[in-house]
């Protein structure tokens, strides 16, 4: 919605014709209100329309090439750089939309995201793991980012969070052992005073 609304907060929905009527064609006085914060804001509708005429300018569309461009670019130099290290990790792209995707198992891997704030970079702990490059990236930017993540990388592999020869299956069935002594009280019990 935000993307519509030129960076403004607003819903849309969308549908066939008969669907989206505000009333009922068989009972004309039937209307269908619409109410919400920003229904019909002329601001936001403002924002929507100019935004709209733009997407589809001339200049709307060369920006959105070039961001996808640089994006791909991006995902090709990391990846080239994540394996050439031996790094578990890939980044993966839709359009501008990328994500990190990790290539061995692993019980820690929710540690990256401190090791990337470590390096400067800050991701929301929460919702999907998408990330997205606005517009205004530009080529420094990305290689900016890509170092941060590489290094992020190398420090928790320096630090022995990923481990070589363990299967999905094994990590599993440790952490059931695991939770299981500690439900049933057989956990690791340490010794005071």
């Amino acid at each position: 919605g935000k993307t519509l609304g030129g960076g403004m907060p607003v819903g849309v929905v969308c549908g066939r014709r008969e669907l989206m009527r505000r009333f009922d064609a068989t009972r004309p006085l039937r209307v269908a209100y619409v109410i919400g914060t920003f229904s019909a804001a002329p601001l936001t509708l403002g924002c929507m329309g100019a935004f709209l005429r733009w997407v589809r300018s001339r200049e709307g569309q060369g920006e959105y090439e070039t961001a996808q461009r640089l994006t791909d670019d991006f995902v090709t130099r990391i990846n080239k750089e994540l394996i050439d290290e031996g790094l578990p990790l890939r980044v993966q792209n839709l359009t501008t939309v990328w994500t990190v995707l990790f290539t061995c198992p692993g019980r820690y891997h929710w540690l990256f995201q401190y090791y990337l704030r470590a390096e400067g970079v800050a991701l929301s702990w929460v919702g999907t793991g998408r990330c997205l490059f606005s517009l205004d990236f530009k080529p420094a930017d990305y290689d900016a980012l890509r170092a941060k993540l590489i290094a992020a990388a190398r420090n928790m592999r320096d630090d022995g969070w990923w481990y070589t020869g363990v299967t999905s299956k094994q990590i599993k069935r440790r952490m059931g052992l695991e939770f299981g002594k500690q439900i049933l009280g057989l956990g690791d019990k340490t010794k005071t005073g």
